[in-house]
């Protein structure tokens, strides 16, 4: 299991973030008829660590994460619930078997927010919450056989 599968299955599976986003929750980019609210995710910078010889299996990516809603209260709240599933999820198991990704930190960095305004004439304009998280997880090491 991927670390990007890991995590979606891992968001999705909250139960506070799936009352407020259902499976609103995509990579990258959200589809343009996405209902509100929503989260988008992407990885920012993926870093594996190293040490004298070789890789360590340990790696390092920072995430970010826009919330996406039709009031600043509901951007908030969700938010607020993103990050009690990132929270929870330090020191975590994701997935099982050989693939499985044992997350030993994560650690908020960064948020802001901002009102996007409406580009349709109307009043309706959408509020976004941007966060940045690293996760610290273990990875395949390729062999060099």
């Amino acid at each position: 299991m991927s670390f990007e599968s890991a995590l979606y299955t891992e968001l999705i599976d909250h139960a506070a973030l799936l009352t407020l986003v259902s499976n609103r929750v995509y990579q990258e980019i959200a589809p343009t008829n996405a209902a509100l609210p929503y989260i988008t995710w992407q990885i920012i910078s993926d870093i594996p660590t190293g040490h004298l010889v070789a890789e360590s299996g340990i790696a390092k990516k920072m995430v970010q994460f826009d919330c996406f809603a039709a009031t600043d209260a509901s951007c908030n709240a969700v938010e607020d619930a993103l990050r009690d599933a990132i929270d929870g999820l330090a020191a975590a198991t994701m997935g099982t078997g050989v693939e499985t990704i044992y997350l030993r930190s994560c650690r908020k960095h960064n948020s802001f927010q901002r009102m996007i305004p409406p580009s349709d004439g109307s009043q309706k304009a959408i509020y976004r919450r941007m966060a940045e998280y690293s996760f610290w997880h273990t990875e395949t090491v390729p062999s060099l056989a």
